[in-house]
Formats: structure tokens, C-alpha cells, sequence
């Protein structure tokens, strides 16, 4: 299972191989740091790699390999794939929602969103409905009651009267789609965040071909 996120580039400078936090260039300073370094200008297609490099404080109760002092909190390292689709200015970050969120919040306060500055896709779930071939799965939340949020599944779920009931009492936050697109039949999800999580497991060039293609048919 790999998750996407797309986001519209609002302003960045393709010409900059690396837009860094500053705390990454000061010794002293040891708070938690993110960088966006370009990796290959033509990886793939229309495509350029990135890699997204974010650091964040988890707070736990450990002791460091080799040192008797104990701690309570720590820094933690990830590395993501980044992808520039250049035709359409939208970045994909294969990461975990908080991670980019974060991450992008980071280096906007950093440059300025003058400099730097990326949102969200916005998703219309009623376009989405009407353009996909099955609704398999939908997710709802914000239900007033002791249920706050609840999943439905079975094909065409949609199309079912506790769908619409669902729908009336809550806001629709994820629906997964099983779909023939232009390459075959594909199962995957998609949030109201613009993520689009996919169940299979391919190389990374057919998974950008896939999301280019959910992207076509079912978002834009």
C-alpha cells in the first residue's frame, strides 16, 4: 500500500536544487529540520525527483546505545520520494499525511509563501461519484451521537440508502474505487485531502502512471 499526496505548486523556484530549513545550517541549534533537494530533473516522463528530508521530536522514554543517561524525547529521521509533475505544477509527496503537512509548513515560514508556497488539491467527492465506474468503500465523519464516524463497502455502495443517510448526518471524508482505467481494473482510495492511497504493489514509474490517470479521469 502506497500514499500520495498532490499538491498544487502556488509558487516555487525550479531553478533552486534544495530549499532547506535554516536550523539544518547551525551546529548549536539542534531543532528538528526539513530540506526538499532535487534529485534528477527528468526521472520519469514529466516528472522530476525529489527527496523529502523531515525530522520530527517523538517523545518517549529511552536510552541512547552506549550512554547511561536516560532521555524522554528524540529526533526522529525520515526520507520521502517527491515528485514535480511539471506540466501540470503539482507536486506528489509519497509520505504520510502529517509528515508533509508539516514538512510544507515548515519550509513556507522559512522562505515566505513570496518564495515558496504549496496547498492541497481541492477534491469534488460529487464529481468523483458521478465519473467512477464503482464506489466500493466510503468513509464518513463529524456524526453527531455516539458514532462519529462510520465505513460503508459493497459495490456501488453509492448507490445505497445508507449512503445518502450517512451522507445527510455526516461530511463523506475518503471513498475507494474500484475502476477499469486506460490500464487495467485498480482498487484505491481517495481522501478529501487529495491523497490517493493504492493497494497494489508496482514499480514506481506505473504507479506515477496511475495517479496521472486518477488524476485525469477522476480529479481534474
Amino acid at each position: 500500500m502506497r500514499s500520495f499526496h498532490l499538491l498544487s505548486v502556488v509558487k516555487f523556484d525550479m531553478s533552486k536544487n534544495e530549499f532547506i530549513t535554516s536550523q539544518q545550517l547551525s551546529i548549536v541549534d539542534a531543532q528538528p529540520a526539513t530540506s526538499l533537494k532535487l534529485i534528477t530533473k527528468e526521472f520519469y516522463s514529466n516528472f522530476a525527483k525529489y527527496e523529502l528530508f523531515h525530522e520530527r521530536t517523538k517523545r518517549d522514554i529511552g536510552r541512547a546505545y552506549g550512554r547511561p543517561d536516560s532521555f524522554d524525547q528524540y529526533v526522529s529521521q525520515k526520507s520521502f520520494n517527491a515528485y514535480l509533475w511539471k506540466n501540470q505544477n503539482i507536486f506528489i509527496f509519497e509520505a504520510n499525511k502529517s509528515s508533509v503537512n508539516e514538512a510544507i509548513r515548515r519550509l513556507i515560514k522559512e522562505y515566505g509563501k513570496s518564495n515558496f508556497d504549496m496547498v492541497r488539491l481541492p477534491v469534488d467527492f460529487q464529481k468523483i461519484l458521478k465519473r467512477a465506474e464503482n464506489i466500493t468503500g466510503s468513509w464518513f465523519g463529524g456524526i453527531k451521537g455516539n458514532v462519529t464516524s462510520v465505513g460503508i463497502y459493497g459495490d456501488h455502495v453509492n448507490l445505497s440508502k445508507d449512503f445518502d443517510r450517512f451522507a445527510a448526518a455526516g461530511e463523506l471524508s475518503s471513498v475507494t474505487i474500484t475502476v477499469n482505467l486506460t490500464k487495467g481494473l485498480h482498487t484505491f482510495m481517495i481522501t478529501k485531502d487529495c491523497a490517493i492511497v493504492i493497494y497494489e504493489d508496482m514499480s514506481t514509474e506505473k504507479y506515477l502512471d496511475l495517479v496521472t490517470q486518477i488524476y485525469n479521469e477522476l480529479l481534474a
